[in-house]
């Protein structure tokens, strides 16, 4: 017999984050614009972000819609939002002088279930969720975090495989590296840690043109239980795991 058993976090490793979506929130997935909570295997227009700031990710186009589940489809017992790995997303687009958090000192943290092992993006600003934003790593299947333009990577020391589920993230300051120039980067999988605090990453880029946020539409197959996006300057929330 399989059951499942548990508490719902109040905030991610007791971090308060910028913004939080979560599929198991009550009245956060709807199947339309905000009206009509989303059932069991039905696709997803809009997903709130969960602690009420408005920030809530969006799909228009119904083919590139990601599917809900509170049954059928687990991650860990918790509902989830799944993306088909070739044209799901779900995005906010922010106005003029809108940062969703502040990039030069943040952290983007998803937690989940890969269905599908494949070289992708799974969640970043811009439509290349490369400035900056979680990716996987092809050849080595390990979390490669992106903060825009050439030599702005690393990877994580765990790795990703079909079937697995995950707490993964990345956190970062820019000006903390060895000189203003280079960043302190933290990387992590289900815990493990990989930090870079010398010259190995340049600043995140802070164009003023990659201020959306994007989840899917990067050839991944995830499906997501819970992600949060927040601008705290402590990265050791990386590390947290919710229960």
């Amino acid at each position: 017999m399989l059951a499942c058993f548990g508490a719902r976090a109040q905030t991610p490793g007791g971090v308060a984050p910028a913004v939080w979506y979560r599929a198991d929130a009550p009245s956060s997935v709807f199947s339309d614009a905000g009206s009509t909570a989303a059932s069991d295997n039905a696709t997803v227009r809009q997903w709130n972000e969960a602690q009420g700031s408005g920030r809530n990710l969006l799909q228009s186009t119904a083919s590139a819609r990601p599917v809900f589940s509170n049954s059928s489809s687990l991650a860990n017992c918790n509902p989830t939002v799944t993306f088909d790995g070739s044209n799901d997303f779900l995005q906010i687009t922010a106005g003029t002088g809108v940062n969703l958090i502040d990039r030069a000192n943040g952290t983007i943290y998803a937690a989940g279930r890969v269905n599908i092992l494949k070289q992708s993006g799974f969640a970043g600003f811009h439509a290349s969720m490369d400035y900056p934003g979680l990716h996987i790593q092809g050849g080595n299947n390990k979390l490669r975090f992106y903060t825009g333009g050439p030599g702005y990577e690393r990877l994580s020391a765990t790795q990703f495989s079909a079937g697995m589920s995950f707490g993964a993230g990345s956190g970062w300051q820019n000006g903390a590296g060895t000189n203003t120039s280079y960043a302190a980067v933290t990387v992590s999988v289900n815990g493990t840690r990989a930090d870079f605090s010398g010259s190995e990453f340049y600043n995140a880029n802070l164009s003023t043109g990659a201020r959306d946020f994007r989840i899917g539409a990067d050839k991944a197959k995830f499906r997501f239980s819970k992600k949060a996006y927040n601008e705290s300057s402590s990265r050791e929330c990386l590390g947290c795991r919710e229960v």
